[in-house]
């Protein structure tokens, strides 16, 4: 009896049940959840599909859901994704504010496990140890609650506490899909005391079996909020064959990027191209940190100034020497193109008629420095004549 976490899914009961609804062999094992507390299901069966003769096939069902696909038990030392469906009820989602009743609904739940198969020591070597955990687990680092939940879906979120782990399976998937199409998304949000997330809005999906990383932008609810955004980073991280997820908070003295509005008196708006609203504005000799609100779609930020709209749209991918632009060239408010709107202008803005702007480096930050005027030029080279040893 082994009820660490890490050591699978628990402890494992052999029984007899020929009567059991749509079990493949009359012959199966139910597993329970270690920690069911912090997992979505609390039994795992364990069967042979049918018509295998030699006993060298597993598959997998999870509580009340489809039988998964067979697994081979001769592949030792090797890790495999299973997947088990189930779809939901009404009465269900009767619990979360929906219709109750017993009819099915438009949406299936989606079980991802991770099954190895390796040879006990000792003197138990002839025994095949099959292991099952789940494929996928979060951990928030934060110091605040968080709710994950799966983009695009009408499911209910999960609720993490922090500093704590929780095992992640899809609650959301069309009825009918059997992992066809674009895959998932992962989106969190900042939770409340309560468990409701009230002040920030949902961050922008990304996938949880890619291993990386990458920095996720929570814009708040509050017009008129101190701090307009929080920054998470998640990095994806492979253990053993399973995925685990890590939320942290960014790091505010070394952010992805940067904008510097070095210009005497001239408001600059940005916002990432092709992203309707999210738009900040940057003062006059203030620094901001920034991060994509959609960080897979082209990074491309677009300045606007007031009254004449968008300017330029920068490549925060490649850093360039300082480039040029004419506001004179640009008509008043000419942002027909979708841009970001331009910041209203104020009594003591003046517009100046050239700017400048280029992408620099500060360490690991990208940096987008707006100026009003030429920047200085780089210090002369000095040259250090060194000359060659004399022979004796």
């Amino acid at each position: 009896r082994d009820r660490s976490p890490s050591r699978g899914l628990g402890d494992v009961y052999k029984r007899q049940s020929p009567a059991d609804d749509g079990a493949p062999n009359a012959s199966h094992a139910a597993v329970g959840a270690a920690g069911a507390s912090g997992g979505p299901f609390s039994i795992l069966l364990l069967g042979a599909p049918p018509l295998d003769l030699f006993g060298a096939k597993m598959r997998v069902r999870v509580a009340s859901s489809e039988w998964s696909r067979p697994l081979s038990l001769n592949s030792v030392g090797m890790s495999d994704v299973v997947t088990a469906q189930r779809a939901v009820g009404a009465a269900e989602r009767g619990a979360d504010g929906g219709a109750g009743g017993s009819v099915h609904t438009g949406r299936q739940v989606r079980y991802e496990l991770v099954s190895s198969v390796a040879l006990a020591r000792g003197p138990f070597w002839r025994t095949k140890v099959v292991s099952v955990q789940h494929r996928t687990s979060v951990l928030n680092g934060l110091e605040r609650p968080l709710l994950l939940a799966q983009l695009g879906s009408d499911a209910p979120p999960t609720l993490l506490a922090k500093r704590a782990i929780c095992a992640w399976h899809w609650p959301g998937l069309p009825r009918g899909s059997a992992g066809g199409g674009a895959p998932p998304l992962l989106c969190v949000t900042l939770a409340d005391a309560d468990g409701v997330g009230r002040r920030w809005h949902w961050s922008a999906g990304f996938r949880p079996d890619v291993v990386g990383e990458c920095v996720l932008k929570l814009r708040s609810r509050a017009d008129n909020a101190r701090a307009p955004h929080y920054l998470a980073r998640a990095m994806v991280s492979m253990h053993g064959g399973a995925l685990r997820v890590t939320v942290r908070s960014e790091d505010p003295l070394a952010p992805p990027f940067q904008v510097v509005n070095r210009t005497a008196r001239t408001p600059l708006r940005i916002g990432q191209r092709g992203v309707q609203g999210g738009t900040e504005v940057v003062a006059p000799g203030a620094t901001a940190n920034y991060a994509f609100d959609e960080p897979a779609m082209p990074q491309l930020l677009e300045l606007s100034v007031p009254t004449v709209g968008v300017v330029c749209t920068a490549d925060m991918t490649k850093v360039a020497q300082p480039l040029l632009v004419e506001l004179r060239a640009h008509a008043a408010g000419a942002d027909a193109d979708g841009g970001a709107p331009a910041p209203a202008p104020t009594p003591e803005c003046r517009l100046p008629a050239w700017l400048y702007y280029s992408v620099e480096l500060s360490g690991p930050t990208r940096v987008l420095v707006v100026r009003d005027e030429p920047p200085p030029p780089p210090p002369p080279l000095s040259l250090i004549h060194i000359s060659e040893p004399t022979r004796r």
